[in-house]
């Protein structure tokens, strides 16, 4: 009896200590738990606020640099085109002025130049304005007008080469003009057809009808 109320209070004290210990180790595991969440929900807040506040940020400077970047090539075709009407411009006014241009009056005389256009600018009949009677013989020069670095097309280096080959001539194209016999007979042929379609049409009129 004597050693039965110590080895009592000895088996309480374990036991509530035991008790104490798992209890506390269940405590601290859902303490931990409770941490972890928080902490995870903490992180997933945070992360979703830092994704929005870096999306808003890159999509305001991609726009700032569309905006940016879309006026500066606007800009940039705007001066091209209007560069380009400018060059085709002077090149026109340069096309028509040419013959009182001092080149140009250096070498021909203005009366012997005849402009057309296209796919050259001028064909220039020198001393062709001295008359019927001048012994200077007729010299035939064909002049592109080009302003810049502007080069010859395709078409304009085929006629240069052709010019440098010899590969010139001068053709007649004669019409002859209709005789009385002639008229005689495009009239009677257009009689003809005439009465032609005249009868064909009154015989569906007279199937028509039957």
């Amino acid at each position: 009896m004597g050693y039965e109320l110590p080895a009592l209070l000895a088996g309480l004290v374990a036991g509530s200590l035991l008790v104490y210990l798992v209890l506390h180790s269940r405590m601290m595991g859902q303490a931990m738990g409770n941490a972890q969440r928080m902490a995870s929900q903490m992180f997933e807040s945070q992360k979703s606020q830092l994704d929005t506040s870096i999306r808003q940020t890159y999509e305001a400077k991609l726009g700032e640099w569309k905006a940016t970047t879309l006026a500066q090539a606007i800009e940039e075709n705007r001066a091209d085109a209007v560069d380009t009407s400018r060059a085709v411009l002077k090149g026109k006014i340069a096309e028509q002025m040419a013959p009182f241009l001092p080149g140009f009056l250096a070498k021909y005389n203005p009366a012997d130049a005849r402009f057309i256009g296209s796919p050259i600018d001028y064909l220039i009949f020198r001393n062709m304005s001295k008359g019927d009677d001048s012994e200077d013989p007729i010299e035939i020069v064909l002049l592109d007008v080009k302003t810049g670095k502007a080069g010859l097309n395709g078409v304009q280096k085929k006629i240069e080469s052709a010019v440098a080959t010899k590969k010139v001539s001068f053709d007649v194209l004669r019409i002859n003009e209709p005789t009385a016999s002639d008229v005689g007979k495009v009239e009677t042929g257009a009689l003809q057809l005439k009465l032609s379609v005249v009868q064909a049409e009154d015989v569906r009129s007279s199937n028509a009808g039957a």
